[in-house]
């Protein structure tokens, strides 16, 4: 059918995540999710459980930067223990990494610099971390940071969709 053209099997004023792909069920999801909070911990916490719940991640955890911009705050998680996580420098961690260079990453735990770090996710049974930037308008918000018991590499598709949905969180 041509874009533009009206269907009568689908209410043009109203689109439902079953009406369209996987991929835009998510995003639509995590929008309307995000629109109805008022809390921030509530709605990234939320976030993070669409998100992981998704992609079949294990962990999720979204770090903002501070006023002063030199660290990263902890300001919601999911399915892993942070005690000792809740600060970081822009110059620690997979996460600092995403938030200076301001773009997307995967690594394997065994790649981190920071031993104690590294050790933390190895006892959790993790190997994978994902790192996606928040940015509004070129404006770097925080980093969503994903983990994932098994190894992940995800292609160009999931990377997109990824950093649209950091996108929704961001400008929630």
């Amino acid at each position: 059918m041509p874009i533009g053209k009206p269907d009568d099997s689908i209410n043009a004023s109203v689109l439902r995540p079953t009406d369209c792909s996987t991929e835009l069920a998510l995003i639509l999801k995590l929008g309307s999710f995000l629109a109805g909070l008022p809390s921030l911990r509530e709605m990234l916490e939320g976030a993070i459980s669409i998100i992981t719940e998704y992609f079949k991640l294990d962990a999720g955890r979204v770090y903002l930067i501070d006023g002063n911009g030199q660290s990263l705050i902890l300001a919601g998680s999911k399915g892993i223990d942070t005690d000792g996580l809740e600060k970081m420098r822009l110059n620690e961690g997979f996460s600092g990494m995403a938030v200076r260079t301001r773009s997307f990453l995967t690594r394997h735990v065994s790649e981190l610099d920071d031993e104690r770090r590294a050790g933390f996710y190895s006892r959790h049974g993790l190997k994978t971390i994902i790192c996606v930037p928040l940015m509004v308008r070129n404006e770097i918000m925080g980093v969503m940071n994903f983990a994932a018991t098994k190894d992940v590499l995800p292609d160009s598709a999931q990377i997109d969709l990824l950093c649209a949905a950091g996108s929704q969180v961001a400008i929630a």
